[in-house]
């Protein structure tokens, strides 16, 4: 079964080695460092970076593709979550970056940053 994935902010690195991938830049608002950053890290990975609306995007790079499977990092994003549900895509779990107990404050990077800065800097 042919496989393409969906890269998204919440998932940059490469899922699955080999795999035709896409990232679809979304008007959200972001800053320009924001941006600025998600764009740097796109640079290192094998993907194809687009612009536009993502569920249209994403369907569209997998049916050239031939894929009848969409595989995409697990986030607790709704909005993301909500894409991954119109795409019918498969949400993998990743290791996370660090772990830690409870939820996380997806709102700013800032305040899951003050929660895990201790561990990520042991590393």
């Amino acid at each position: 079964m042919k496989t393409i994935v969906w890269a998204h902010e919440d998932g940059l690195r490469p899922l699955l080695p080999g795999a035709p991938a896409i990232f679809v830049f979304e008007d959200k608002g972001h800053s320009l460092k924001r941006l600025v950053f998600l764009y740097e890290c796109l640079l290192e990975m094998d993907v194809v970076i687009e612009k536009g609306d993502v569920v249209s995007r994403v369907r569209d790079f997998a049916a050239r593709h031939g894929a009848e499977r969409i595989v995409t990092t697990f986030t607790e994003c709704p909005l993301i979550t909500a894409q991954a549900r119109q795409l019918g895509a498969e949400m993998v779990n990743d290791d996370p970056f660090i772990a830690t107990a409870g939820p996380y404050d997806l709102k700013r990077f800032s305040r899951y940053w003050q929660r895990v800065e201790r561990k990520a800097l042991q590393l």
